[in-house]
């Protein structure tokens, strides 16, 4: 059965990943087992303050990953496209919405606290709230120790153990 999601776009295909790896690690034997798609959801908050520091009012934004719950700040809007894919390749989440939203409130303003140093806390206001999927290339590596798995980000290219 088929799930439409909004999801970034795969940048890097499974060639050119193992390619990547292999040049990394030329005497491993590197395989792509399947792409999976990650869920997160997209928060972007006005910021309401005027003063010395915040001369006009501005917007900030983070992911919530629905796996565990984390933060991270967001440098630029993401680009979300429609893709029809597979309910198997999509791994389900276990954090909801509205908990997703409180923890995106908590890390912002925990973020502004300790990253610009400002007395008074700005008022902020939810603008934009989206569930996305981020495409994961599963890779299955193989040397003369054993074998491992990778989670390969399909948008970066960036690798992490499993």
């Amino acid at each position: 059965m088929n799930q439409l999601i909004k999801a970034n776009r795969v940048d890097f295909n499974n060639e050119e990943i193992i390619n990547r790896l292999g040049k990394l690690e030329p005497t491993v034997n590197f395989s792509v087992k399947r792409l999976v798609y990650y869920p997160y959801y997209f928060f972007e908050y006005g910021l309401d303050k005027k003063s010395f520091i915040f001369p006009s009012n501005g917007l900030v934004a983070c992911t919530i990953d629905l796996i565990s719950g984390s933060g991270s700040l967001i440098d630029s809007e993401p680009v979300f496209e429609k893709f029809i894919v597979s309910k198997m390749d999509i791994i389900e989440d276990l954090v909801d919405t509205e908990k997703a939203e409180k923890e995106a409130q908590h890390f912002i303003f925990r973020t502004i606290s300790l990253k610009m140093k400002i007395f008074k806390m700005p008022n902020i206001n939810l603008t934009r709230q989206e569930l996305f999927y981020r495409p994961y290339w599963i890779v299955q590596g193989n040397d003369k120790k054993g074998t491992f798995t990778l989670a390969v980000d399909g948008k970066s290219g960036k690798y992490h153990s499993l």
